[in-house]
C-alpha cells in the first residue's frame, strides 16, 4: 500500500548557479559546475515508488536549473516516467526576457508550478523597473494551467553554525525539504545536502549520522518512516535555520555573479529560436546579448548565422571578428568558407579578414 509520507522531492537540474546569494540554502556559490541528466534520479525514484513511498511534487532545482544545457529535456524524461506527479521548477529569473521565454515554449507546457525567486541585483537587469507581469503572460500563454509563483527577495534568511549545540525550540521548515542527490542518498534538506562544498558549514553539522538516508542499500518503509519524521535530528542542534533571522540580500563574500553562464544560457535559448525557425527572434536576443556581455567567438558566429541570409557582409565581419577572438572555432572557420563560397570572393582556404572596431562589430 502506498502511502504518502512527504509533500514533495527535490532534485538538482545543476548545482551551480549564475547569483551569489550569502545564506544560500544549497552552498551554491560554492558548487562546482555540475549539469545532472533525468536518468541519475529516476533509478532512486522507482525504488521508493516500489517501496510504496509517495510524495505529490517533483521540484527541479540547483542551482539554478536553467543553466542545464537542456532543461526541457531533463523535465521531459521526469515527467514521461512520472506522470501523475505534480512538476515544478525553481529559478532566480535571470532568464527573464521575450526571446528567452520564447524557447522554451515546450517547457511550459510540461511545468506546472514554476517558482520565480527575484534579487536585487537580478532586478537591476530587467526592463520597466523590475515589472516582470507582462513577461509572466508569455508563459502562460503557452501553458494557461501553469500556476507561476513570483516572490521578490528584498530580504534573506541568515543562517549559522555551531560547534556546540543549541536546541532548537521552533520548528525548521527547512527540514521538509527532501533532497534526492544522484549517488543514490536522500538528504532531509538542501542545507546538509550540498554542506561539504562550503566552507561556511561547522563540522559538527556535516558530520550528521542523521541527515542521510541511503537508498542504495536494503531498508523497509519503516526505517524510511522513522529516519524521515525525526524532528530534531542531530544536525539541528548545530544550525540556527529554525530562527528566520531575515535580513537585506548580500553577496556572498569572495563570489561574483557569473555573467559568463548567462552568457552561455542566452546564446543556446538563441540556437533553440533559430532551431524553431525564429531567427528574427534568435537575432534580436544575439544583438541584445552582444550589448550585455563580452563578446566572445561563439557569439559572433551566432550572429553570423541569423544575418547570413539578409546582411552577407555584416555575416563576413562577424565571423572574422569570431577568428579574431579565436583563430580556431570550427564553426566560424566552416560558415567562413560556406559564405565566401556562395558570395564568390575567395577560396576555402582564403584567409578571413580581421574585422575592426570600425567595422560595426561590437
Amino acid at each position: 500500500m502506498s502511502e504518502k509520507i512527504f509533500s514533495y522531492l527535490e532534485v538538482h537540474a545543476v548545482d551551480h548557479c549564475n547569483n551569489n546569494c550569502r545564506w544560500c540554502n544549497n552552498h551554491s556559490p560554492f558548487c562546482p559546475e555540475r549539469e545532472y541528466a533525468a536518468g541519475e534520479y529516476i533509478p532512486w525514484m522507482e525504488k521508493l515508488e516500489k517501496k510504496g513511498i509517495e510524495y505529490d511534487m517533483i521540484s527541479v532545482m540547483g542551482g539554478e536549473p536553467f543553466l542545464h544545457k537542456n532543461l526541457t529535456g531533463f523535465v521531459l524524461e521526469l515527467r514521461r516516467r512520472f506522470p501523475r506527479k505534480s512538476l515544478a521548477i525553481s529559478t532566480n529569473g535571470f532568464w527573464l526576457g521575450e526571446e528567452q521565454i520564447e524557447s522554451y515554449q515546450m517547457l511550459w507546457k510540461l511545468t506546472d508550478i514554476l517558482f520565480i525567486s527575484l534579487y536585487p541585483n537580478l532586478l537591476r537587469g530587467l526592463k520597466d523597473g523590475g515589472d516582470v507581469t507582462p513577461l509572466l503572460h508569455k508563459i502562460t500563454k503557452h501553458n494557461p494551467h501553469l500556476k507561476i509563483d513570483l516572490r521578490q527577495k528584498q530580504t534573506f534568511r541568515m543562517i549559522a553554525y555551531s560547534e556546540e549545540p543549541v536546541e532548537p525550540n521552533t520548528f525548521c521548515g527547512t527540514s521538509e525539504c527532501t533532497t534526492l542527490l544522484a549517488d543514490g542518498r536522500l538528504a532531509r534538506c538542501g542545507l546538509g545536502g550540498y554542506a561539504g562544498y562550503s566552507p561556511n558549514v561547522g563540522e559538527a553539522f556535516r558530520s550528521s549520522k542523521h541527515m542521510f538516508f541511503d537508498l542504495n542499500r536494503k531498508f523497509s518503509k519503516g526505517e524510511f518512516w522513522n529516519w524521515r519524521r525525526r524532528w530534531p535530528f542531530d544536525a539541528c542542534y548545530h544550525c540556527d535555520s529554525y530562527k528566520w533571522r531575515e535580513t537585506n540580500w548580500k553577496a556572498e563574500k569572495g563570489k561574483r555573479r557569473r555573467l559568463d553562464l548567462e552568457l552561455e544560457h542566452d546564446r543556446l535559448a538563441g540556437g533553440r529560436l533559430m532551431a524553431l525557425g525564429n531567427f528574427t527572434q534568435a537575432e534580436s536576443l544575439f544583438r541584445r546579448t552582444a550589448e550585455k556581455y563580452p563578446l566572445d567567438a561563439a557569439l559572433c558566429n551566432d550572429l553570423a548565422v541569423c544575418v547570413s541570409h539578409r546582411e552577407p557582409l555584416e555575416a563576413l565581419a562577424y565571423l572574422a571578428k569570431a577568428l579574431e577572438i579565436d583563430p580556431d572555432h570550427d564553426d566560424a572557420r566552416a560558415n567562413l568558407r560556406r559564405l565566401r563560397h556562395v558570395l564568390g570572393r575567395g577560396t576555402e582556404n582564403a584567409r578571413p579578414e580581421v574585422c575592426s572596431a570600425d567595422a560595426g562589430v561590437r
